[in-house]
């Protein structure tokens, strides 16, 4: 599908968003992890990758521990917004930055998207909440929104070191985390899974029938 009525702007548009989210995620990250008393070099190159990462979800931290070793909710909160940018098809992003912001909240994709996430996360935070890893409210709905984020948009990365996994996630957190993952965020987006998009067809094909 073409985002706009030429292939080569296309792949400009789709250049051009790619690199603008990028930068500006590294600048601000740069900027927090230097707040960590990390030297500057360390603080660029690390905010780089986990920018590249979230964007193209492909979930390689720079890190053996994942995102544990920064200690920093704010980083946090980045990461889960630019795991979404990187979740959205490049359409809808071609739409806002035309200024039809009214199609991209009225999309199938993004309508559905809030929803099944929405449901995934308190799922997710009900199970998380029967384990003994976690000790308060604040941390198991930061957990079980940031694991579904990353699931949803297929990258991957999370709050816990792979060592953590087996202690800390009840079974049925495992067994949410998969069934997000194979549903996925947009089509024509970075992420992978059968699409949201096709989650909403079925929904909608549900009710008509």
């Amino acid at each position: 599908e073409h985002i706009i009525p030429n292939l080569r702007n296309s792949a400009r548009m789709m250049i051009r968003t790619s690199v603008v989210i990028v930068l500006t995620s590294t600048v601000v990250c740069t900027l927090i992890m230097l707040g960590k008393d990390l030297s500057l070099e360390d603080s660029a190159l690390h905010s780089l990758w986990l920018s590249v990462t979230c964007f193209d979800t492909g979930g390689l931290v720079p890190t053996q521990i994942n995102l544990v070793s920064y200690h920093s909710q704010v980083l946090e909160f980045v990461m889960m917004i630019v795991m979404i940018m990187g979740g959205i098809n490049f359409s809808l992003q071609a739409a806002m930055q035309s200024g039809r912001t009214k199609n991209f909240f009225r999309d199938i994709e993004i309508r559905t998207g809030a929803i099944w996430w929405g449901i995934m996360t308190i799922v997710m935070t009900i199970i998380l909440a029967s384990s003994p890893f976690f000790s308060n409210v604040t941390q198991i709905l930061r957990m079980g929104l940031f694991t579904v984020i990353s699931a949803g948009t297929t990258t991957g990365i999370g709050l816990l070191a792979q060592g953590q996994m087996n202690d800390a996630m009840p079974g049925g957190a495992m067994f949410v985390i998969a069934i997000t993952m194979a549903v996925g965020a947009s089509a024509g987006s970075t992420s992978g899974g059968i699409k949201v998009m096709r989650l909403g067809l079925v929904a909608k094909a549900m009710r008509v029938t």
